[in-house]
């Protein structure tokens, strides 16, 4: 699909590129997620974005450490359903603002396979960039990662682990993408469900977290529409 002579992939490339040039501590990327919208009045509802493992989605995903150690944790399409604990869920409350926009507000919690968990609450701003298309940004705040498993400190997936010991306490980060297509006509007017969504993000000590946010890159999408 292209954008006005923009490819969608290049536009949410203007975005990214912007947190790829700061060096994180930790990132992660899930596609295929499950994504539903229930809306509460004509301006306000709850977006959520869930593991699945259906005929029409299969989430996948990778969590990595990206200072020494460095280590990668891998999950494999349809994870969610296999005996371990492994599983990525995003909710948020959304607020339409009007002109394209709207503001999301909520949390998203990542879990390894033995149950240790990465949780972050989740700010930032919805757009419409494209007719059926959404794409949010916004800051990751208030993270915690939280060794429930067994104990070893280790965030593991099915192929590779990394240590959680990550430096620069409070942490902090951004989402970078969150994007899904809907076949809706309106912005998040009407409910909808199982809808594809893929969400990627970086951590960073406190001070980085600016230099993450894609929000310059977004604006020239929208000036170009």
């Amino acid at each position: 699909m292209r954008l006005n002579g923009i490819t969608l992939l290049s536009a949410l490339a203007l975005t990214s590129g912007v947190a790829m040039a700061q060096t994180g501590l930790a990132s992660f990327s899930y596609d295929s997620l499950g994504g539903a919208y229930t809306s509460s009045s004509p301006t306000t509802g709850v977006f959520n974005a869930n593991a699945v493992n259906t005929a029409a989605l299969k989430t996948v995903g990778d969590f990595n450490r990206t200072i020494s150690t460095v280590g990668n944790a891998n999950f494999p399409a349809g994870f969610v359903t296999d005996p371990n604990l492994a599983d990525i869920a995003i909710t948020m409350n959304v607020n339409v603002l009007g002109g394209g926009l709207a503001s999301g507000a909520g949390v998203i919690s990542i879990t390894d396979t033995d149950g240790d968990i990465f949780s972050a609450d989740v700010t930032g701003t919805w757009y419409d960039i494209a007719p059926g298309f959404y794409f949010f940004n916004g800051d990751l705040t208030n993270i915690t990662l939280t060794d429930n498993g067994s104990s070893d400190g280790a965030f593991n997936g099915y192929n590779g682990s990394w240590l959680m010991n990550l430096p620069g306490n409070p942490l902090t980060g951004a989402i970078v993408n969150l994007v899904f297509g809907t076949s809706n006509s309106g912005f998040f007017v009407d409910n909808f469900n199982d809808f594809a969504v893929g969400v990627s993000g970086q951590v960073v000590p406190t001070p980085g977290v600016l230099a993450l946010m894609g929000l310059g890159g977004v604006a020239a999408i929208r000036r170009r529409r």
